[in-house]
């Protein structure tokens, strides 16, 4: 006889949504292995609802007893199922573990393909991060567009490619890039008024640079400490790895790096 199972109806809102969303990742495995959902159709997607309702059920901890024999239709509740559904073979259970790994791949393959956690290592980028910190990246910032000016970004060291720097853009190409011996910074004639810089020295002297195709001017927000595009040159596009989002740790350091854009607002285009 069909067992029926009496849920709070708080808790059927949150099993329906897991379940949901559970089959249509099992939907999408099967497409991905190349076997042919229309071959099981509507039943194939109703046997596994009531499947895996009865199991979210009992792993959520909130089975209720039976309910007596005689109870009226306006009590039962939707997540009923039979016994006959129950699975019998122990493939069916072999198929579930290599279809939880497969997905669990899937997503790590995603997750690793659009962001990466970085190490800030030394001071150069202080106040704005501190040595120790960790940062995410966001890889895929610039797929479909180019670093602004004010951009944190992480690449490669251009000259060991093994190494990954984070720094601030400060010039994009077809910029005029002037930096006076004092420090302060010009781009195309206007002179930044920077509120996050630390220190504004420049050990390296003045310089005045105009920015070719794909190359990047970038700086250290702790200015006298700072091996930057002063020290080594220009940053190539092909070695901006992403643009530097959240600090994550530690979780005392949580937060959002700020958009610094609008100090560069006043600058007119190359």
């Amino acid at each position: 006889m069909p067992v029926q199972l009496k849920v709070p109806k708080f808790q059927q809102i949150k099993i329906e949504l897991v379940v949901t969303v559970y089959i249509r990742a099992y939907c999408i495995t099967d497409i991905i292995l190349g076997i042919s959902i229309r071959q099981y159709g509507q039943l194939r997607y109703n046997m596994h609802r009531r499947l895996y309702t009865r199991y979210l059920i009992e792993r959520l901890g909130i089975m209720q007893k039976k309910l007596p024999a005689k109870t009226s239709q306006n009590d039962l509740q939707e997540f009923a199922y039979t016994t006959k559904y129950a699975p019998k073979h122990t493939w069916g259970f072999a198929r579930e573990i290599l279809e939880t790994i497969f997905l669990s791949a899937i997503m790590f393959l995603v997750i690793n393909v659009s962001i990466k956690s970085v190490q800030v290592d030394g001071i150069s980028m202080y106040p704005t991060l501190h040595n120790s910190q960790f940062v995410i990246v966001d890889r895929l910032a610039y797929v479909f567009s180019n670093p602004k000016r004010g951009d944190i970004i992480v690449f490669e060291y251009p000259l060991n490619h093994s190494v990954d720097y984070i720094k601030r853009v400060i010039g994009i190409p077809g910029d005029t890039v002037t930096i006076n011996a004092n420090g302060t910074v010009l781009v195309n004639g206007v002179q930044l008024n920077e509120p996050y810089i630390n220190n504004m020295g420049n050990p390296y002297g003045a310089e005045k640079i105009t920015l070719g195709v794909n190359q990047y001017f970038v700086l250290g927000d702790n200015r006298q400490e700072s091996s930057d595009s002063r020290d080594w040159g220009t940053v190539n596009r092909s070695l901006i790895i992403g643009q530097a989002k959240i600090v994550v740790a530690p979780l005392s350091d949580f937060h959002f790096l700020p958009d610094e854009s609008a100090v560069f607002s006043q600058i007119p285009a190359p």
